[in-house]
């Protein structure tokens, strides 16, 4: 913090921060520390460490000369006293680590705003969401806003909202209070540039009818200049012809089309006639450790599950095929490791797991990586039949295949012939599989890489070389935002972005 000794000062952050950022200042002498601020309206009014507690808003006419910002919400708390009038400099930041004032760091060009459009909300409790985040680490959070269709888990973006069509809003939703409104595409670009100022760039996973029509609505409502990437990283849809008729509506106002997989690249380019580009969202940070030792089969062998199973009857499946290794071996329950809305789902869908699938909740990326590293096999429940039962089925890739391969996992799936999951597996030799409508042998592919520790060592060694050769995140940053920047104009080599 700058040597200056007759500056009044307020601390942004009436809690413990706060608290530890006044007797830094005390200790340092000469400040003149009117009080704190917050945005909790409860503590408006009243004393903390015997001083009062402001509302931010009052601060210009308080004769505030500095603030010391000491809160893990700094990120939104700077931009707010800017927008009160504050310059740059009169704002410190308390670094609660080490207990030290430093000046914020200059500000850089700002980043492009990014509309981020999404089935299901972005959180971890699902594929996409978790690769977003993931993707985004360190891209300034009020640069990024969010409509989704359904809450599943909780939106961990803070400018998140509920959108639907126009035709399925109610007039009880109109009318709902602000947490629990669902809002139109013309009100959704109203709301954003209300409170955020106009969108740089539109960023569309859409994977079914519903998030298409809303697409097509939002198009209408925004410039033809604001550049728009539809990434394809799933399909369900209800009606073929439908969801191809509105992909084909959409494309003239589409910047670019990206594909997960050859098989969505096709079902693009056959409906809309556009050349979809492959980006697949295997990344993750590439970690030095990874599984070495492959042993023979005991009673300690573990199998692992991650993720949601999409098909939750699949589970039912795996999970009598694997009574029978555990009758044979002696081995333990596949331990699954999901997020808890995942269980709940399979709950829902009436499907048993228990005894030989048990859920071992969801755990930080570091810590799953630790016990990825020491399971023996990771098993992915993707669907039932040779052919594909529906759109998803058929096209996806479950992109938490990501984690086993970088932990250096075998990867044995329930996939029929004729999916794309199955596909890619095979055409990258990371994996092998076998189809768990024929129960007898895909019991009898599953015993022969459990019970094979050669076969598990050189199919891990398979994971490890592509997770190193294809998976590392930061690789795919540099090109998901080369991408971002050119179609926004935007130089990202002028600003650093952290990942978190």
């Amino acid at each position: 913090m700058s040597d200056v000794t007759t500056q009044s000062v307020i601390v942004f952050g009436a809690g413990e921060a706060g608290r530890r950022a006044l007797h830094s200042l005390q200790r340092a002498g000469g400040w003149n520390v009117l009080g704190f601020a917050d945005n909790a309206l409860p503590r408006h009014g009243t004393t903390f460490e015997g001083l009062p507690v402001l509302p931010p808003a009052s601060l210009p006419s308080a004769g505030v000369e500095r603030i010391v910002v000491a809160s893990q919400a700094s990120a939104q708390i700077v931009p707010q006293l800017r927008a009160l009038g504050f310059r740059q400099e009169q704002i410190d930041l308390y670094r609660f680590a080490d207990d030290t004032i430093v000046p914020i760091e200059p500000a850089g060009p700002e980043c492009p705003r990014i509309l981020l459009l999404t089935d299901d909300c972005i959180s971890p409790s699902h594929g996409t969401g978790a690769v977003l985040l993931r993707h985004f680490a360190g891209y300034p959070r009020e640069r990024l806003l969010h409509g989704y269709l359904r809450l599943k888990g909780d939106p961990f973006l803070p400018h998140s909202f509920k959108v639907a069509p126009s035709a399925e809003i109610t007039s009880a939703d109109a009318a709902a209070t602000p947490d629990k409104r669902i809002l139109s595409a013309a009100q959704l670009i109203a709301e954003l540039t209300r409170s955020h100022g106009p969108i740089d760039l539109v960023y569309s996973h859409f994977f079914g009818e519903t998030g298409l029509t809303f697409l097509r609505e939002l198009l209408s409502e925004l410039p033809s200049s604001v550049p728009v990437i539809h990434h394809v990283q799933d399909l369900l849809a209800q009606d073929d012809a439908r969801f191809d008729a509105l992909l084909r509506e959409v494309s003239p106002r589409v910047s670019e089309f990206w594909a997960i997989g050859p098989g969505l690249a096709d079902r693009v380019h056959a409906a809309t006639g556009r050349t979809a580009t492959l980006m697949n969202t295997f990344s993750c940070p590439i970690t030095p450790t990874f599984k070495r030792e492959h042993r023979d089969v005991d009673a300690g062998f573990t199998a692992v599950m991650l993720g949601n199973s999409h098909m939750p009857w699949v589970l039912d499946r795996v999970r009598s095929v694997w009574a029978e290794v555990r009758r044979r071996h002696g081995v333990g329950p596949i331990r699954w490791f999901a997020y808890p809305t995942s269980v709940l789902y399979v709950e829902h869908a009436g499907v048993r797991v228990e005894p030989d699938i048990e859920y071992y909740g969801y755990l930080s990326d570091r810590v799953l990586h630790q016990h990825l590293c020491a399971a023996d096999l990771a098993i992915i429940p993707f669907n039932i039949a040779d052919e594909p039962e529906y759109g998803y089925a058929r096209y996806s890739i479950p992109s938490r295949l990501t984690e086993f391969l970088n932990a250096g996992l075998p990867v044995f799936a329930a996939a029929g012939r004729n999916t794309e999951a199955r596909r890619f597996i095979a055409h990258h030799r990371i994996g092998t599989f076998s189809t768990i409508a024929d129960a007898e042998t895909f019991t009898r592919d599953l015993l022969t890489v459990v019970e094979s520790a050669a076969t598990r060592r050189a199919l891990g060694a398979a994971s490890r070389a592509f997770a190193l050769e294809n998976c590392d995140v930061e690789r795919y940053r540099d090109r998901l935002f080369a991408r971002i920047g050119a179609l926004t104009s935007f130089d990202f080599g002028s600003v650093r972005l952290r990942a978190a």
